[in-house]
């Protein structure tokens, strides 16, 4: 499976939510790890989005009478998701750069330890720091079937709303910043 489709694959089940227009600054600092990134990010027009009205009302009766699950999802019994981005780089979490903020959580004594003050080197850092050098997905998709896994998704917006794809929406993707790649 190839680097692209695997991504495709995930995109389905989570997509995520969008940045406010805005002005994002990197670290001025040149010693931080973001110094790959450009130093300002120009304010990014976002398209409008307008929800359409669908099959469903908002509510469980709705889903219930008009939803049939899939049958290869009835047979499929068990599957992965994968909760992988930039939030993965201190290796300590996937809430890891919402609580990296909170002094006195474990998460905030680690990135003291590990990277100094969350001011100074915050989660913008993280996520220009994050490689994914090691990022197998045919590995990834092989071990688990060899679990029994027949199905997979991949997360590719965490709440950081870092698109883990090259993204037309705001600047904060793979291919801009971190991997440089799609």
């Amino acid at each position: 499976m190839k680097r692209r489709d695997f991504l495709k694959a995930g995109a389905v089940a989570a997509t995520g939510g969008l940045v406010a227009n805005s002005v994002v600054s990197a670290s001025e600092d040149q010693s931080q790890p973001c110094r790959s990134a450009p130093q300002t990010w120009p304010s990014f027009p976002l398209p409008k989005f307008q929800v359409a009205d669908g099959p469903f009302d908002p509510n469980w009766e709705s889903l219930r009478a008009g939803y049939r699950c899939p049958e290869w999802f009835r047979d499929a019994k068990l599957g992965f998701w994968a909760h992988w981005g930039p939030q993965s780089q201190a290796a300590a979490g996937d809430w890891y750069t919402r609580h990296m903020y909170l002094q006195g959580h474990p998460s905030y004594q680690h990135h003291l330890e590990n990277y100094g003050h969350p001011s100074v080197h915050g989660a913008k850092d993280l996520m220009c720091a994050w490689k994914a050098e090691h990022f197998d997905p045919d590995d990834l998709i092989s071990l688990y079937k060899q679990a029994g896994g027949r199905y997979f998704a991949f997360m590719v917006n965490h709440h950081d709303n870092f698109d883990s794809w090259d993204s037309k929406y705001q600047p904060w993707n793979c291919v801009n910043i971190g991997p440089k790649k799609d």
